[in-house]
């Protein structure tokens, strides 16, 4: 099982134990957050790509600094 499957399988664990025993309101309440939590990441998301042209570039940049410090401190710990 590969490191993203066990992750996912630990969140779904943790958030089955959480959820277990609580009533019906409390599951709509969760899901409803969890709804409006990706609506609001996507309306974000679709509002810097199409009014604020130039923070896509300064995002693509900074990603690109994130991934490449990871993926440097990654390869360096990897040989020790």
């Amino acid at each position: 099982m590969s490191k993203i499957e066990q992750t996912g399988k630990v969140i779904a664990d943790k958030a089955d134990t959480f959820l277990s025993g609580k009533p019906i309101w409390f599951w709509w309440a969760g899901y409803i957050l969890l709804t409006a939590t990706l609506f609001a990441v996507f309306y974000l998301v679709f509002y810097v790509l199409t009014v604020q042209w130039w923070i896509v570039a300064l995002l693509i940049v900074v990603i690109g600094f994130i991934w490449g410090t990871i993926a440097f401190t990654n390869r360096k710990s990897a040989k020790k």
